[in-house]
């Protein structure tokens, strides 16, 4: 069973929830892209470590570092 993560082209605003960390278990795709979220993104979102299709995360007024945890997401494709 594949689950996916996708809240794309939504018109969103604010910061990404930390509390989306959560979904540990999550295995196929997390897409916020074309929104206009704003802050950092949360280091949390490196425990996904089951995550393998995609992270998508781009078109936002994100603003800072790509949290170093991310590279902890070894499976991921794109």
């Amino acid at each position: 069973m594949k689950f996916e993560f996708r809240l794309d082209n939504n018109h969103l605003t604010g910061t990404i929830p930390t509390q989306l960390g959560r979904f540990t278990g999550m295995v196929y795709a997390f897409q916020l892209n074309q929104n206009s979220l704003s802050g950092t993104i949360p280091s949390e979102l490196g425990k996904f470590l089951l995550l393998y299709f995609t992270f998508h995360l781009f078109m936002n007024d994100l603003t800072g570092t790509i949290p170093t945890e991310l590279g902890q997401l070894t499976a991921l494709q794109t």
